[in-house]
């Protein structure tokens, strides 16, 4: 986690502590990440790889709404009181396993992360 700019505040003992708290997960081309409807309950980083953000269409089509790369978080709006997730994320990248991140949404409540700081550019 320390080498995401999102996590620079942070002493490098509150950094072992998100990431001993927080799950790494490995994915390969077009697994899913999350469903519509699981509960919101972390953000995710992309520590490699790169992840596409759809919804379903009203006629059951894919319409991709983002891509996420390597160095991005993406379901932020766990931290915004959002309970269940309304899109579905899955890895895009072919011809290797990426990885991300989920930390608990808690933990960025717990530690005053400014979480809109990639945003404010």
């Amino acid at each position: 986690l320390s080498n995401f700019d999102l996590f620079s505040q942070l002493s490098p003992e509150d950094i072992q502590y998100l990431e001993a708290n927080s799950k790494t997960r490995k994915f390969k081309r077009g697994e899913p990440i999350y469903l519509p409807s699981q509960v919101a309950d972390g953000v995710l980083l992309i520590a490699k790889g790169r992840v596409k953000i759809c919804h379903l269409t009203p006629d059951g089509k894919q319409s991709i709404l983002n891509f996420i790369d390597s160095g991005e978080i993406f379901g932020e709006l766990s931290l915004l009181g959002t309970a269940k997730r309304e899109e579905f994320a899955e890895d895009s990248k072919a011809g290797h396993a990426d990885t991300d991140w989920k930390v608990p949404s808690y933990q960025f409540r717990h530690h005053q992360i400014d979480w809109t700081a990639p945003f404010a550019h």
